[in-house]
This record gives structure tokens, C-alpha cells and sequence, in this order.
């Protein structure tokens, strides 16, 4: 399929106004096993690792996060934020974008998003199927995508990390992208259940070490917390996301950006790998140019996760 991709640069992509234990299917275990590489299984001589929340079916520059980095860290175990987008998220109408929001059950503010259950009192598959029907289902590459979507919605996980975790890795094949990803969940911390902003920054601190990480990529509104001196002391470059947003082939007239992936694979099909990546891609440094501390912190012995206590 020929596909024209045009930039425009965007901001933020908030919309204003906008309203514990893993239950991952056994099929899917292994995705979340130790890192593994291509090329004999071999480290990359410079490890670039990103880190975000997990998010209902998101859009593009969650997964060119993803794709730019050599493993990444899904924040499984951060706390749930109401009205945002851990459980919601938008696509595309006749009538313009709207959302899709799975409901989930009331817990104490505080609470991490890996402990979220999602509330099946509220039909929202039945809506949330019945919409991308109505939305997509004239879309030359809608049928692949929703039969997988439908199957991971008849799974009916408990938890909305479980549901959302799956999805990721689910749309992360449409994209073309294979990045190994893990849960933050899953890597040891000495900051358990701590909020703040130097506890936020210590924290992505130990998934670097964990990870052995020279570099990390994170979102724009990382940089309102992030102390890039902190982390260049510890030898790790800190790159912020400038995704500028293609415009693709889109039904229903003017082309409204920062919609779920699910817009773009059910409109493009095979080119949605080319479309994801043609923002220009994120610029890291020479890795020599950086500082090394020793010790404990940056010590680079092989993490095997499936020993993690």
C-alpha cells in the first residue's frame, strides 16, 4: 500500500477537559523472561532503555518510545492517576474523536496501577467492540486487529494491568516493533510504595542499573522531574521525547492526530511500522563522553529476571 507521510510537529498531547499480582495469559510468559538480543544474543554496545506507565491502547509516540530503545520498562507498579490515560483512550468517528474508557473499581488514592481491577459490572466490552466496528470496520486492515482485540478482551483479566500490558504487546506487532520489555514490578527497588520526585528519580535510576541502561528515553513531561545532572553522574544520558506526529491516511475528513495506534494499523495495515518511525528519530551521544562512577551503582553484570525475588 503506498502510504504519504507528512510531519507536523506537536505538543503535549493532553487533552484538556478530558474526563499486584500478574494474571498474564501462560502464552505470553515468556515475553516478560530475561532480555534477549539478536546477533548471538549479544548486549548492544550502547544500552538505550525507555520507561513509561501502561496505557489503554496508546497512541503513536508510546510505541516510538518503545521502538528507539533496547529494553523497556512498562511503570506497572506506579499510581493509578484517575482521569488520565491508564485506562482510556481515543479513536475516531464520523462524528469526530471520542473515548474508549474500560471502568475499573474505586480504590484509595495511592494506589499502584498493578493493583487496579477493572469492573465487569459495566458491559464496556460489548461498547468498545461495537464502536471500532462502527469506527473502522470499512477499513481496508480492520479485520486482522479486532479479532486479536476481541480475543484479548474475552480473556477477561482482573486487573487493568494485565488487560493493557497485553494490548501493548499486541499492538507492538503491528508496529514492527520487537524491543524486549519488562515490569517495573519486577525489579528490585528500595523505594517500595514512595512517592516524590527524588524518590521518582531513583527509582528510573535502579531500572538503568537493572537493566545495565547507558541511556534513557523518556516522554516530555518526564523533563518537569527528571534531574539530567543526577543521572549523568551515574553515567546515563537522559534523551526527552520530541515525537512530531505523521499524518496518515484517516477516514471521516480532516485528520485529527494523537489518536490510540489502533487508528493508524486499522487505516494503513503493513506501512503502520513506516509511519510510526518517520519523526525524526531521537539523537543520543557518544557513550564515552559520558561519566562512569563505579561501584555497586553501575557495576554491568548480566540481570537475569527470572531470578528476581
Amino acid at each position: 500500500m503506498q502510504c504519504q507521510i507528512v510531519l507536523v510537529r506537536t505538543e503535549d498531547r493532553r487533552v484538556s477537559g478530558a474526563p499486584g499480582e500478574h494474571e498474564y495469559p501462560t502464552d505470553q510468559a515468556s515475553e516478560y523472561a530475561p532480555l534477549t538480543y539478536p546477533l548471538g544474543g549479544q548486549r548492544p554496545e550502547t544500552m538505550k532503555i525507555g520507561g513509561m506507565q501502561p496505557v489503554y491502547l496508546p497512541w503513536l509516540g508510546y510505541f516510538e518510545q518503545i521502538a528507539y530503545t533496547d529494553g523497556f520498562v512498562i511503570m506497572d507498579d506506579a499510581q493509578f492517576t484517575r482521569r488520565d490515560w491508564r485506562n482510556r483512550n481515543r479513536i475516531k468517528s464520523a462524528s469526530g474523536s471520542f473515548w474508549l474508557t474500560v471502568p475499573v473499581h474505586k480504590q484509595p488514592l495511592g494506589t499502584a496501577i498493578n493493583e487496579i481491577r477493572i469492573d465487569y459490572r459495566q458491559n464496556w466490552v460489548r461498547r468498545h467492540l461495537r464502536a471500532l466496528e462502527t469506527c473502522y470496520s470499512k477499513s481496508t486492515f480492520f479485520q486482522p486487529l479486532y479479532d486479536d482485540l476481541q480475543a484479548a478482551f474475552g480473556l477477561r483479566p482482573a486487573r487493568l494491568a494485565d488487560l493493557t500490558v497485553g494490548l501493548i504487546r499486541t499492538l507492538c506487532r503491528y508496529l514492527d516493533v520487537s524491543t524486549p520489555i519488562v515490569l517495573s514490578s519486577e525489579i528490585p527497588t528500595r523505594h517500595p510504595g514512595v512517592d516524590g520526585i527524588d524518590v521518582k528519580n531513583q527509582r528510573i535510576l535502579e531500572y538503568c542499573r537493572f537493566l545495565n541502561g547507558d541511556a534513557i528515553y523518556l516522554g516530555k513531561k518526564a523533563s518537569d522531574y527528571i534531574d539530567v545532572e543526577l543521572f549523568k553522574s551515574e553515567g546515563v544520558e537522559v534523551v526527552f521525547q520530541d515525537y512530531q506526529h505523521p499524518v496518515y491516511q484517516q477516514r471521516f475528513g480532516v485528520f485529527e492526530s494523537h489518536l490510540s495506534a489502533v487508528d493508524l494499523i486499522m487505516n494503513v495495515g503493513p506501512a503502520a511500522g513506516e509511519v510510526l518511525r518517520s519523526s525524526p528519530q531521537p539523537l543520543f551521544s557518544v557513550r564515552n563522553e559520558l561519566p562512569r562512577t563505579g561501584g555497586e551503582a553501575l557495576q554491568r553484570a548480566p540481570r537475569n529476571l527470572s531470578n528476581v525475588k
